[in-house]
């Protein structure tokens, strides 16, 4: 019975990825139980904890005879709850566009200033701070706000365009926000297929981006923007990684195309 309680254990610190914690095995109106102490009893333990016992099922006696016990530990800096914590503040620094289909926005901790509630005003915004301050965090929190509310948004990490000084980088950041807001039924309005086909078009026509033909396209494709998409949000980061030259044309389509009822967060 002991290796079942150590494979019980193994199994659920390496779920909540902390080294293993003290156990013990305590009697309880004649049955054996299995007690696993932790520091403080949170949610990603209880999570844990019901995930192992699922997995192990009838295999493992402790299945149903396990319980937390919560132990302060003599130094909170050598805690496993230090562990833990130091692993949300390691994924937070690698949030991005792929977090976006994680359950990383569940660990979303409030702004002191409380931004949160401010990036997802109908408003242009501009997120600046040091590596690891939140800049990211904040937009992922947005995002998911437009996904609970089903309202249309694109998501654009600009790190692909960093340092390009061509001009093709405006119709391809622009296929971008099609294609991101394709799904919803406003796109089916607006023929979104069409756009994406008319944005492919200017490819390999750089020296013709600017001219009467080109600019009238991008004023088409503003008044689509605005009449078609009500709310319509969106969150460009690393901005920055765009040269001086590029960033003026596609900040004035961005900033224009969410004026009228949108929003739009730069980082």
């Amino acid at each position: 019975m002991m290796d079942q309680a150590k494979q019980f254990v193994s199994r659920f610190a390496a779920v909540c990825n902390i080294t293993t914690p003290n156990w013990s095995i305590v009697d309880k109106a004649g049955e054996d139980f299995l007690s696993i102490n932790v520091g403080y009893i949170n949610e990603i333990y209880t999570n844990a904890l019901s995930l192992v016992r699922n997995e192990m099922g009838a295999n493992n006696k402790y299945s149903e005879h396990v319980f937390l016990k919560k132990v302060t530990p003599k130094s909170w800096l050598k805690s496993h709850e230090i562990q833990l914590l130091q692993r949300i503040l390691s994924e937070s620094l690698t949030v991005g566009k792929a977090t976006l289909d994680s359950d990383f926005h569940k660990k979303f901790i409030p702004f002191l200033g409380g931004e949160e509630r401010r990036i997802y005003s109908e408003a242009n915004h501009v997120v600046f701070g040091r590596r690891g301050a939140g800049k990211s965090s904040l937009v992922l929190y947005a995002c998911h706000q437009a996904k609970r509310e089903n309202r249309p948004f694109a998501w654009i990490a600009l790190q692909q365009y960093s340092r390009r000084d061509d001009l093709l980088v405006i119709p391809q950041v622009l296929f971008e926000i099609v294609d991101a807001i394709s799904e919803y039924a406003e796109a089916d309005a607006i023929g979104s297929n069409g756009l994406k086909i008319l944005l492919m078009s200017l490819k390999g026509r750089e020296n013709s981006l600017l001219n009467e033909k080109s600019i009238k396209n991008y004023q088409y494709l503003h008044e689509i923007f605005c009449h078609s998409f009500v709310g319509l949000g969106i969150f460009i980061c690393f901005w920055m990684t765009f040269t001086c030259y590029t960033q003026q044309y596609n900040l004035i389509f961005c900033q224009q195309s969410t004026r009228s009822h949108g929003e739009t967060a730069f980082t």
